[in-house]
């Protein structure tokens, strides 16, 4: 099946008009045993049920899973690959239990090490805290969100908004104040966030917390961090459509 990447691209080059292009293919479908057709220039589903004796449209609906923690890190998933193209064809699974409580990083991890059986059409998604140095096989793909000191995306937003300077762009697309953020941490507990060591140690409920109470706006500031941070996210998100892809070359689909 490797031939129809390159016939699907000289489809792609006659539809172009590049000229002085053909393909031919031999075609042993419904003619006596020993026999063979040429069929000159077939369109791309023709191909395909000739080289795999499948018909494409039953792989039309093949989505990978794109398993991550929380419907948070689904969120920040979606900001950070924004490609409607390639969200439309992927399953986001931010639960795989019937709880609300998302899949924890623990329970992912042992489902790669004991049910890579059951990932053979996932790609797994670890929050940016977790290290995942200590998963031994790469028969999952898997990777965790960027993030230049490992910080949970819960962690970031909170202190990312209270280094920005005050007359940061950021705050008028937002329309608060950053002296009303700070207030507003101040009044969830969220102290001494110009000191990076409490920051790093701090527990991570209290940010979520914070999130939890403002999803609303937790939820526009994630989307401008994203804009005003993509460069960061370059090679994370290059890597996860890199894995979608693949897992779409296995099954002979185009790439997103």
């Amino acid at each position: 099946t490797h031939s129809l990447y390159l016939i699907q691209h000289i489809i792609n080059q006659q539809v172009m008009g590049k000229q002085g292009i053909s393909i031919n293919i031999l075609s042993t479908q419904y003619v006596s045993e020993g026999k063979f057709r040429v069929v000159h220039n077939p369109d791309y589903k023709t191909a395909y049920k000739e080289l795999t004796f499948k018909n494409k449209d039953d792989l039309v609906l093949y989505k990978p899973n794109i398993i991550v923690e929380d419907k948070v890190a689904g969120i920040l998933f979606k900001k950070v690959i924004k490609n409607k193209d390639i969200l439309n064809n992927i399953n986001l699974v931010t639960d795989l239990a019937e709880s609300d409580v998302g899949n924890t990083y623990t329970f992912l991890k042992k489902l790669i090490k004991k049910g890579t059986f059951l990932l053979e059409d996932s790609i797994i998604i670890f929050d940016a805290d977790v290290d995942i140095d200590d998963i031994e096989t790469h028969a999952v793909p898997y990777f965790k969100f960027y993030d230049k000191d490992n910080y949970a995306i819960e962690r970031r937003i909170v202190k990312w908004i209270y280094d920005l300077d005050a007359g940061h762009p950021f705050f008028k697309t937002i329309g608060k104040e950053k002296a009303s953020f700070i207030a507003d941490f101040t009044s969830a507990r969220l102290n001494f966030l110009d000191d990076d060591i409490k920051v790093k140690e701090r527990k991570i409920d209290v940010f979520k917390n914070w999130t939890d109470n403002n999803k609303n706006l937790f939820n526009k500031c994630l989307t401008q961090y994203v804009n005003f941070e993509k460069d960061s996210f370059t090679e994370f998100k290059n890597n996860v459509i890199d894995a979608i892809n693949q897992k779409r070359r296995e099954k002979s689909l185009r790439e997103l």
